[in-house]
């Protein structure tokens, strides 16, 4: 899934620093949700981290998500 998820976020236009960092980002925020917290809570810690706009810190997020913990998407997301 890693190539995939590079695609994704490569077409969404967000530079990243290295794969190796963008993948540890995108587990993070998979761990943000695994443990209890809620969207706003991985975007926060998003835009934290990057310094990103929360517009882009969502597109990441959300390839994170459906490329690494799909069982966190929202309900009717993804399909």
């Amino acid at each position: 899934m890693d190539q995939a998820f590079h695609k994704g976020v490569q077409q969404k236009g967000i530079a990243v620093k290295s794969d190796p960092w963008a993948l540890d980002l995108a587990h993070s925020t998979c761990d943000v949700l695994n443990k209890g917290g809620k969207v706003n809570d991985a975007l926060n810690m998003l835009t934290k981290r990057t310094k990103w706009s929360v517009q882009k810190s969502a597109d990441f997020g959300g390839k994170a998500v459906y490329a690494y913990c799909r069982d966190k998407l929202p309900a009717g997301a993804g399909s």
